[in-house]
């Protein structure tokens, strides 16, 4: 990530979600910059998690959840495109109108600032959905990418504070457990795709997401798993631990490798064999 660039990505996300929070909405930040905000969550509490992990990787752009309060009313996502456009965010050709990027002025740590909105489709609600997008009926100009993997991503929230301006704002991160599935079907997505370096940063986001559950998180994790049990995805996501991350010679096992050599992390930062045994361990 160049210098500068993760205060520019949340000074523009506490724009965003200072305004949301004016009208009521809470804001769930995941990707890479979400991760990043968990670990700083996590080592200013000094929590003991279960396994060591090296510092995160770079990101440079911002994954927004829409929650199901947001997701289904109109009047929301109205709100939302208007606070977009008047921070002079613009949608991106091809993906109308879950991407959205704002150049950033000469100079600045990044070029511009992109913000990609994702949903999970909420059950009792009336939707527009296909196979990329989902939006309530009524307003046709902000949608979220659909993510029916990110079905657990409103469960064990916690909020911390960002700056926004001269004052600072609250936005919401998902639990680990989220974290975790989101990202095995990242690299399931991915691990064949060599513009997206074969998934390695999702193989290796997804030991992270085990390595910084604290021992009560990992309870509170079983316990969501106990909840999603009959959930396709959280079959498919057993799936693909079973196929990529459960042994050490495992597709996925091999990527968090790669990417540590080729971040030039030293492996005995990590540790490979407690984190299988975790995973295996979760989602069983």
């Amino acid at each position: 990530m160049p210098e500068g660039a993760l205060p520019l990505l949340l000074q523009e996300l506490g724009g965003i979600a200072q305004k949301a929070r004016q009208q009521g909405m809470r804001l769930i930040i995941g990707g890479g910059v979400g991760l990043l905000l968990r670990d700083r969550w996590v080592r200013t509490r000094g929590a003991r998690t279960l396994r060591p992990y090296p510092s995160l990787r770079a990101t440079t752009d911002l994954d927004v959840f829409l929650g199901a309060e947001i997701i289904a009313d109109p009047v929301l996502m109205r709100r939302l495109r208007e606070f977009l456009d008047e921070l002079g965010y613009e949608p991106i050709s091809g993906a109308e109108y879950y991407q959205f990027v704002k150049r950033m002025p000469a100079g600045s740590a990044l070029p511009v600032v992109k913000v990609d909105f994702l949903a999970a489709p909420p059950p009792g609600h009336d939707l527009m959905v296909d196979e990329r997008r989902i939006r309530p009926r009524g307003f046709r100009r902000l949608h979220a990418h659909v993510t029916p993997e990110a079905l657990t991503v409103e469960e064990g929230l916690v909020e911390v504070l960002i700056p926004s301006g001269s004052s600072r704002v609250g936005v919401m991160l998902p639990h680990p457990f989220s974290y975790v599935i989101l990202k095995l079907f990242a690299f399931r997505d991915r691990m064949d795709d060599q513009n997206k370096q074969l998934g390695r940063y999702h193989a290796f986001d997804i030991y992270t997401s085990v390595a910084m559950l604290t021992q009560g998180e990992f309870g509170e994790a079983r316990e969501m798993c106990r909840r999603h049990e009959e959930s396709s995805e959280l079959r498919e996501a057993r799936v693909i631990r079973g196929n990529f991350f459960s042994t050490e010679t495992g597709l996925g096992v091999l990527r968090i490798r790669e990417h540590l050599r080729e971040t030039g992390v030293p492996e005995d930062l990590v540790d490979l064999d407690g984190f299988l045994l975790d995973l295996r361990d979760l989602l069983e």
